[in-house]
């Protein structure tokens, strides 16, 4: 573990996908308050990068993407919420388990392994943290990640 800001590295992640986001005309808005945390700097980059450029892959043209940090006493709350297709209902039960892939027809243009959200959460418990999701079909999907600030 190493102290880090938070803030910094999901920015970085944001500019290093700049060209995928831009390309679909996403908006991002950001709340992103500086916020020095004590994690595996390395792993948890795997963890933004995973989810933003899943929010950036499974939105729609001109949708939008919000990123928010909320910091508390002892820990620290990361929103990232898209604009996107959405997950259902039955889907949203699977969505951390290894290999699975939502809708595998709809989804057939995007590569996929079923792996990198499995991988988050595996990556978030190991820094005794959670991850909950909630999502609509055709309106979106928002994660929240809750990790220890040390």
């Amino acid at each position: 573990k190493t102290s880090f800001d938070l803030a910094e590295q999901i920015k970085q992640v944001i500019f290093t996908n700049e060209w995928n986001w831009r390309n679909k005309d996403l908006a991002i808005d950001m709340e992103l308050p500086s916020t020095i945390i004590s994690a595996d700097k390395n792993l948890l980059h795997q963890v933004w990068t995973n989810l933003i450029t899943n929010s950036i892959k499974f939105n729609q043209h001109g949708g939008s993407i919000s990123l928010k940090i909320s910091s508390y006493e002892h820990e620290v709350e990361v929103e990232i919420q898209d604009t996107g297709i959405g997950i259902s209902q039955a889907d949203l039960p699977q969505i951390f388990n290894r290999f699975y892939i939502v809708d595998k027809a709809r989804n057939r243009n995007e590569s996929s392994s079923g792996l990198g959200l499995a991988i988050v959460k595996q990556i978030i418990e190991l820094h005794n943290g959670q991850i909950n999701v909630s999502s609509h079909l055709g309106q979106g999907t928002k994660f929240i990640v809750s990790i220890p600030k040390k």
